[in-house]
């Protein structure tokens, strides 16, 4: 006996995140066209029997459209249910409902159905007449699914021929290059004679002992085709072979910065490099310290990071790597790095130790700490958020991409503005200050501020502090603040933007468009339901949810787009289909 699955359209997007796609057809009153709109499908249900198929559409425009309607554009886009592109039907199995069709009830059997046991192979395989394209790795590239599709069929239908009712259904598991390499995976039933040796057989016979598989021209060594349990995984690379050439080659030499930022902190969470305040101090200072070399040292300077921080008050290790070093050696940099920061007095708004620069190729380690007869004093460190809003400056999306030149801006500047806020009026109970996140309204900072522990801190103290710092609420150096004490919020979480609103509908005079889901069930006749297609994250439920969901929007869109003669409008034509996804 052989199970099969049932597709189910839905009209949002479910629990896992998938993405839905929709295709549109509308109705416009003055041009009489028609829109339909076809979901996108997940697997829900299964029982046996061939495989059905249950999708979901939607239309706008009910009274032009009805059950005989989508039924006739489905199978004008299916040749008369022969075919729904190479998915073979049972042309008596289509039904076209409103209400949502029901797997059909097993009656129990007296006897014990027979268990047909699945194995999976894997077959890898060489095509010489195309090249990989990194579009092959995106699953849902229009490459990705044009060769996933093609090679597929392929695949299934050489099997079929070779080892009959054995095969099952077979997809593409992965790509890489060489030109292109492919890893089929195919599902076989087990049986006394299907042995990965057997499965191996059937492709060189099938292939013209590896010349072709339909439209691909192969590599013609038996030696390169493998068929596995286990799923071949692409070689590692190899570093070119360097050959020698007549002129001489460009050498490249890293040296490391060592220098002390005395208006900073060291903070546990510059131990950890997945930290926000890890991140925005090194990308911070690594993008100061490369302008400072490009400027002072042109084309020789390649790159600047941040490769360690340790505190006294905070130590900043950096790796500058030049081309040239034949003009570019450790005084050279020291002289620039000099020259760059006036001599040693700022790295911008970064105050710095005139006495504490080394320059060195070999990176620096942290001071060895003696251990001390006396326990050390513990600075425990509280962690506060403040929130509040600038009037003079708006959101803008790049300042949700920490990479952006305008979040670095921004993220530098308020840092500074409330680090020196807070070390005015709390003193060296301040440590560091970054920004956390911003958000609209019109611009909303959540800063996060780590301050020693000491019996006078509290929330109230912080919020006090930044009141008189910003003048009760009017600026915070160049930024004007939104003058309402009960906006400014300190607290020991993280502050989240609200939940968004959906918009009010205003009621118009026009007459409001009515939708109608209709479920259309049809049986594929070529496909045979595999266990892979009760879980959603296997390739095969991806390729076939994908593939079938598309090709039924394309066949109804179609038909409702250029039949004219089927539309039930009496004046104009059907006109204007697209795909949007949403």
């Amino acid at each position: 006996m052989t199970a099969h699955c049932r597709i189910m359209g839905v009209n949002n997007s479910d629990g896992d995140g998938q993405k839905i796609t929709q295709c549109a057809f509308k109705i416009d009153a003055f041009n009489q066209r028609i829109y339909s709109i076809c979901y996108s499908t997940i697997l829900e249900h299964c029982w046996s029997g061939p495989l059905v198929v249950v999708a979901r559409c939607s239309f706008d425009n009910t009274s032009q459209v009805n059950e005989s309607v989508v039924e006739e554009a489905f199978k004008r886009g299916t040749n008369e249910l022969q075919n729904l592109d190479y998915y073979e039907l049972d042309k008596t199995s289509l039904t076209v409902s409103i209400p949502e069709p029901q797997p059909p009830t097993m009656v129990p059997s007296t006897t014990p159905a027979a268990v047909n046991i699945i194995q999976t192979l894997f077959i890898k395989f060489t095509v010489v007449n195309h090249t990989f394209s990194p579009d092959l790795d995106n699953k849902s590239s229009a490459l990705y699914k044009e060769y996933t599709s093609s090679i597929s069929k392929e695949l299934e239908d050489l099997f079929k021929k070779e080892l009959g009712n054995e095969t099952q259904n077979c997809t593409v598991a992965r790509y890489w290059s060489g030109p292109l390499v492919v890893v089929g995976r195919c599902d076989f039933l087990i049986t006394s004679s299907l042995t990965e040796s057997e499965v191996k057989k059937a492709f060189d016979v099938g292939t013209h002992n590896h010349h072709t598989l339909g439209p691909y021209l192969l590599k013609n060594d038996s030696a390169d085709t493998q068929v596995t349990v286990y799923e071949p995984q692409p070689p590692t690379p190899q570093p070119p072979t360097l050959q020698p050439t007549t002129a001489q080659p460009m050498e490249k030499q890293s040296f490391y910065l060592e220098f002390t930022v005395l208006n900073r902190t060291f903070s546990e969470d510059l131990d950890n490099a997945s930290s926000t305040l890890y991140q925005n101090y090194n990308s911070d200072m690594s993008s100061k310290l490369e302008d400072l070399f490009k400027k002072q040292l042109g084309d020789s300077a390649q790159n600047c990071s941040v490769t360690n921080f340790w505190s006294g008050p905070l130590v900043v290790v950096a790796r500058c790597s030049f081309d040239n070093t034949s003009q570019v050696n450790e005084s050279v940099v020291e002289e620039a790095f000099k020259r760059g920061t006036n001599e040693l007095q700022n790295l911008d708004y970064y105050e710095l130790d005139k006495t504490s620069l080394t320059i060195s190729i070999p990176e620096p380690q942290p001071p060895t700490m003696v251990p001390s007869t006396t326990p050390a004093a513990v600075n425990i460190i509280q962690t506060l958020f403040i929130k509040f809003t600038v009037v003079n400056h708006t959101f803008s999306p790049d300042l949700d991409n920490k990479s952006s030149p305008l979040y670095k801006e921004y993220t530098s500047s308020l840092s500074k503005e409330l680090e020196d806020l807070f070390k005015k009026e709390l003193g060296n109970e301040t440590q560091n200050c970054t920004v956390a996140r911003y958000w609209s309204g019109p611009l909303v900072v959540v800063g996060r501020c780590d301050f020693l522990i000491t019996s006078s801190l509290t929330e109230s103290e912080v919020k006090k502090a930044f009141d008189v710092g910003t003048h009760n609420h009017h600026t915070l150096g160049p930024y004007l603040l939104k003058n309402d004490s009960a906006d400014t919020r300190v607290t020991v979480y993280e502050p989240q933007p609200p939940t968004p609103q959906p918009p009010t509908l205003q009621p118009t005079t026009a007459q409001p468009m009515e939708k109608q889901s209709f479920y259309l069930e049809f049986t594929v006749l070529n496909r045979t339901f595999s266990e892979d297609l009760d879980n959603a994250s296997s390739t095969l439920y991806q390729n076939y949810n994908s593939d079938i969901s598309s090709k039924v929007k394309h066949s109804v869109n179609d038909t409702l787009s250029h039949e004219n003669d089927f539309s039930p409008i009496n004046q104009g034509k059907l006109t204007n289909s697209g795909c949007v996804d949403q």
